[in-house]
């Protein structure tokens, strides 16, 4: 059984459809990274994780429960932070911590020293909220998020707004918690240059549908291929795996990222089996942006 099911979900609001029969799944402890441009679903998809809406068709399941008819029971391996984390500024971390604990039926104070150490925030537990950083309310609310070691982990944008030094302190926070294995985490976020420390599987929404699914770009290793017959190379890439991660540059040149030697080698006898003429591929360095734009675009 999975830790998460997204089974060809659709959501619109009004005519303005959201989401387009998504399907992603994820085992337990695996970490999801879910890209999209602003306004097109990350938001969505992590609401209609945790219940908040419903979907207009499809399936979803938290380790075999549905999100919505079995509330009760999913919200207890769940933990999360969606849109900007609302703190009580007059407390102070420590006894803001006392009321998630209450609230999620955790006793005793061990549990907050453990994720106030765990979030870097030990030294700074007897401050009042108001005087935080930016980036340490952040870090308070992923604290919060995790008390209990919930099983399950939702995450919207926990980089968005921070400076240099609070991205970096948060990078290494998740990175830290995705090594623990504890939890299955699902990440809507849009720093693309953060996602290879953090993120087993990438998701990538564009226009409502998901254009690519698979292990987080390898930067540097795109290559374009020259190819005699465009269209039969692509169906090969979509049939092979590789659907989301090509670009047609036109004239017979088609650029695959994400491809190590064997990689290339194994596409290279695929199409020629098929007899698909290639006739030459070379190598081209990428950024993670340029990742992005090619399979959005």
């Amino acid at each position: 059984m999975n830790a998460i099911d997204f089974v060809d979900v659709s959501k619109s609001f009004g005519k303005v459809p959201a989401l387009s029969r998504v399907t992603f799944g994820l085992a337990e402890s695996e970490c999801l990274a879910l890209l999209a441009r602003n306004g097109e679903g990350k938001s969505t998809c992590l609401k209609l994780i945790l219940g908040l809406l419903a979907p207009d068709s499809g399936s979803i399941r938290l380790r075999g429960k549905n999100p919505r008819s079995e509330r009760g029971d999913v919200l207890r391996s769940l933990g999360a932070i969606v849109d900007f984390p609302r703190l009580y500024p007059n407390l102070t971390a420590t006894e803001f911590l006392r009321i998630c604990s209450s609230l999620k039926g955790i006793s005793g104070r061990h549990e907050i020293e453990r994720v106030l150490r765990f979030v870097e925030l030990g030294d700074s537990a007897s401050r009042q909220i108001e005087k935080y950083s930016l980036g340490m309310k952040q870090r308070l609310a992923l604290a919060s998020a995790i008390l209990g070691n919930p099983g399950i982990l939702i995450l919207d944008e926990p980089l968005n707004g921070l400076d240099v030094q609070g991205v970096e302190e948060m990078v290494s926070l998740l990175a830290r918690l995705r090594s623990l294995r504890e939890n299955t985490i699902v990440m809507a976020m849009h720093q693309l240059e953060h996602v290879r420390p953090i993120a087993d599987k990438v998701a990538v929404i564009s226009k409502s549908k998901l254009v690519y699914s698979g292990p987080p770009p390898s930067l540097g290793s795109c290559c374009v291929f020259d190819i005699g017959d465009s269209t039969a190379f692509i169906a090969l890439l979509v049939e092979v795996g590789h659907g989301g991660s090509f670009k047609d540059l036109g004239e017979g040149g088609i650029e695959v990222s994400g491809l190590d030697r064997m990689g290339v080698a194994e596409l290279v006898a695929r199409a020629a089996q098929r007899e698909i003429a290639v006739y030459g591929v070379r190598s081209r360095s990428t950024s993670v942006r340029e990742w992005f734009v090619g399979v959005t675009s």
